[in-house]
């Protein structure tokens, strides 16, 4: 499943609605997305790729949230207070 652009994913068959978390923490789900979509995303060797070419601009989404790389918040801070001369 490892994909450099995409971290995870998820597909609920009742909703039809594709979930998928890419390396940068963002997720996003795809909704109307038919099972046969999936089932080829599921099994394209490259998921990026076929995210690109049969998902993205393709299907209404909603965007869920964004996680921080831990640590992050902190040498942000840090950085602004040195910035500042604290």
């Amino acid at each position: 499943m490892a994909s450099p652009a995409i971290r995870d994913f998820a597909y609920d068959e009742n909703r039809n609605e594709l979930t998928v978390t890419f390396s940068t923490g963002r997720t996003y789900v795809y909704l109307l997305v038919p099972p046969g979509i999936f089932a080829a995303f599921n099994a394209a060797a490259s998921k990026g790729s076929y995210h690109n070419a049969h998902i993205r601009d393709r299907y209404p989404f909603r965007k869920v949230g964004t996680e921080r790389a831990t640590g992050t918040s902190a040498s942000l801070r840090d950085a602004l207070r040195r910035s500042a001369g604290k």
